[in-house]
């Protein structure tokens, strides 16, 4: 019959592992449907815009995957695409940016937040967004109505001199284009237009690509490296995380947790407890030479060591005869013998040749092992008393 110990622990193991399959899936599951920022070309949720990026790869434009350690352009860069950004730019980053621009390069920055374009980044490029019924334009600029993109009523404003309104919806710029030192900046409001739900709208991957080969001066796409500014969707390398972040922030810690959690449920399952607690004895007592002896002696009779008493014996001999005939103890047994045959005319051989076969033979028992160690202290005692 089956112990029930051992079921009750067997089930106790499943469960506990089922439990931890389920945690970890779970996590993963929520770390996928986490809200990811809007046109980040990493996201495939409706409003990102990994679609975008995808595609123009399959046009033949090169995609730099470089994220620096921190805001630095990538020197290949020919056209640098900013969307929809999350996270401010410093002012050390606002310069690095503005440098690059006055420098030759091309932007294309698609945003329709009215809050962030108020901040730093449109200040630095001398652009405003208007929303509603601000008038942002002349009355007679060329509309554009094919669009459904362009119903948006969020407008683009900028004194530049070279300032050109690319597209229109009848009241306001909603993509407007100017040069800035000796680089090019393109501005839309049009975020639709790139994200993965609205590029499937009809007309909006033309008109997203008509924008991209805008900004970029209608190049060829194999001579147009783009980089996504991902720095400022919060796509930014951080220091290597610490032990406790790792395993109570990410899912293989987690996992390793409930891992380390079924280990000890298992032990105590399992385990046996210790027994009682033994006080500790209050007179030390004084042994006799005779359990010492008595101890190892059952312990080379346990480890079933015969021969290396043995070897013990045999060496004493040896070293009786070669200390009172000055012989060389280490020599081989027949040169040994025939050195102590030639030195002690009265020593029998054949009963020390006897005695030195049988101490080295490797099945020797524990009876013989008794009498041989009998005999060689009676010979080395008998020796002495000559």
């Amino acid at each position: 019959m089956r112990n029930p110990r051992n079921w009750l622990v067997g089930s106790a193991l499943a469960c506990l592992f089922v439990l931890t399959v389920w945690l970890v899936a779970e996590s993963l599951r929520r770390q996928d449907e986490r809200l990811l920022p809007e046109l980040a070309t990493f996201s495939s949720q409706p409003n990102g815009a990994r679609a975008v990026r995808l595609w123009l790869e399959a046009l033949g434009y090169p995609i730099v995957n470089r994220n620096p350690q921190r805001y630095l352009i990538p020197a290949e860069t020919r056209l640098l695409c900013i969307f929809q950004p999350q996270d401010v730019f410093t002012p050390e980053e606002l310069e690095t940016l503005d440098a690059w621009v006055k420098a030759g390069g091309r932007l294309l920055l698609v945003t329709d937040d009215p809050f962030y374009l108020r901040s730093a980044l449109l200040e630095q490029f001398d652009i405003e967004i208007l929303v509603e019924n601000e008038q942002a334009v002349s009355p007679n600029l060329p509309t554009v109505t094919s669009r459904a993109d362009l119903a948006k009523s969020r407008y683009l404003k900028s004194p530049h001199a070279e300032l050109q309104n690319i597209l229109t919806n009848g009241e306001g710029a909603v993509a407007i284009w100017f040069r800035y030192g000796e680089g090019q900046v393109l501005v839309t409001t049009l975020t639709d237009s790139f994200s993965n739900a609205g590029l499937q709208a009809q007309d909006n991957p033309r008109l997203a690509l008509s924008l991209i080969e805008y900004a970029s001066n209608f190049s060829d796409p194999a001579e147009t490296p783009i980089w996504f500014d991902e720095f400022h969707h919060g796509e930014q390398p951080r220091d290597s995380k610490g032990l406790t972040e790792s395993l109570y922030g990410t899912a293989p810690g987690k996992a390793f947790l409930l891992a380390v959690v079924i280990l000890l449920v298992a032990l105590w399952l399992s385990g046996k407890p210790f027994g009682r607690t033994l006080p500790l004895p209050t007179t030390a007592e004084v042994r006799a030479p005779k359990e010492y002896v008595s101890a190892i002696a059952n312990l080379f009779r346990r480890a079933k060591q015969e021969s290396t008493i043995a070897q013990h014996y045999l060496q004493s001999l040896k070293r009786d005869y070669s200390q009172r005939y000055r012989i060389p103890a280490d020599l081989p047994t027949d040169d040994w013998l025939r050195a102590v045959e030639s030195t002690c005319p009265d020593a029998d051989i054949p009963a020390l040749r006897k005695m030195i076969h049988h101490l080295q033979d490797p099945r020797i028992t524990q009876n013989d092992l008794l009498k041989l160690a009998h005999q060689v202290s009676e010979l080395i005692e008998k020796r002495k008393i000559k």
